[in-house]
């Protein structure tokens, strides 16, 4: 056999950039372990779909693999995005659905439209052992806000 060839006709690199043997997941483009491989000096060398990222050949591959990848996550994307604008359209609510109760919403605004801070209707909450939603210490003025922007929402 000739230095610098294997049986397997791939070249044997030297000591310099020893080859990395994975069993490649399903979608190989998806999976960032061929950059890492590249950045530690390793070639990756994908047993489950011969890409051997140490050839011109194997390195060509594996860019298209990952190009195609990208696409069908994009496409994945505009897809779910293009569903819950149909669902949002049907009128459906989109998220978690509220577990505050009504009358706590109602006392947020009420205070905020008094112009009580945040900060004061947050502390007067807990004062008064109103309980948050997920089960916290305290209601935060940023949750506050965000409670009283949401029931402006819906009342828009």
């Amino acid at each position: 056999m000739a230095a610098g060839s294997s049986a397997g006709g791939a070249r044997q690199l030297g000591p310099g950039r020893p080859r990395l043997l994975a069993a490649v997941p399903p979608r190989p483009g998806r999976h960032p372990e061929r950059l890492r491989a590249d950045r530690a000096g390793w070639g990756l060398v994908a047993l489950g779909v011969a890409v051997d990222t140490t050839t011109p050949q194997g390195a060509a591959m594996a860019q298209v693999l990952a190009v195609f990848a990208e696409l069908e996550r994009r496409l994945i994307g505009q897809r779910t995005r293009d569903a819950l604008a149909v669902r949002k359209a049907q009128g459906v609510r989109l998220g978690r659905p509220p577990v505050l109760p009504a009358e706590v919403v109602f006392r947020i605004v009420s205070a905020r439209e008094l112009g009580v801070s945040w900060s004061a209707i947050g502390r007067t909450l807990d004062t008064d052992g109103v309980p948050t939603a997920q089960g916290g210490a305290r209601l935060y003025p940023a949750t506050v806000r965000a409670i009283y922007l949401a029931a402006a929402g819906e009342a828009a």
